[in-house]
């Protein structure tokens, strides 16, 4: 019995070892279109899209307008899914992004039309879930890989400069989403004042030190 035990599990270890060297069973880089953060940017996309639909609707338009956004939304998700996958063009996730700032758009336009309080908010959330969704990860081929950059420049101008978070394993890998800092726009800087001089400092002779020639 005890020698049975001993070469399974002889065998089992030469299975988990190719040439000498342990298997890596986690290869590849997969599952990043359902990680929480991509979920969470889903999530919010959709909520946002049903409350402008509710908004819509307390004023009588949410048949003609907020139900097609919960419908965009969803297909928003869907395209967004597929442009994280590994075979996905390397700039189908910008340009799900770019449709994210236009449903954004879409519905602040429909409920600046309405007396609802609610639209400024609705927008900015679902916005900056777009900012959110440029930078999510991409799955890759291989562990410490490298996602491909978009060479392309984005629709809306919010989205300039911003790029897919990497595997952090891999070399110059970009922070993830949650590690990057948000886009600001730039302040001005104000004038400096001019440094006042000190009276002392203009009083006294400065010293010269001389340093003595060789005679050789």
């Amino acid at each position: 019995m005890k020698s049975s035990i001993f070469i399974f599990v002889a065998v089992l270890a030469l299975g988990l070892t190719v040439n000498g060297s342990p298997v890596n069973f986690e290869k590849r880089r997969f599952g990043q279109e359902h990680s929480p953060k991509a979920e969470a940017v889903y999530s919010c996309m959709k909520n946002q899209a049903k409350a402008a639909n509710i908004a819509l609707e307390a004023v009588g338009q949410g048949v003609n307008a907020g139900i097609k956004f919960e419908a965009d939304a969803g297909a928003l998700v869907n395209t967004t899914v597929f442009s994280l996958l590994v075979k996905a063009d390397a700039c189908d996730q910008q340009k799900a992004a770019d449709a994210c700032f236009d449903l954004a758009e879409s519905i602040n336009t429909a409920l600046s039309s309405t007396t609802s309080e609610e639209g400024e908010g609705i927008t900015d959330t679902l916005k900056n879930c777009c900012l959110d969704l440029r930078q999510l990860e991409r799955n890759t081929n291989g562990l410490g890989v490298k996602s491909a950059e978009c060479k392309q420049k984005p629709k809306h101008k919010e989205l300039e400069g911003l790029k897919q978070a990497q595997d952090p394993s891999a070399e110059d890998a970009t922070p993830t989403a949650s590690e990057q800092e948000p886009t600001k726009a730039p302040k001005e800087n104000p004038k400096k004042k001019p440094k006042k001089k000190d009276p002392k400092q203009s009083e006294e002779t400065p010293v010269v030190t001389t340093t003595p020639t060789s005679t050789d």
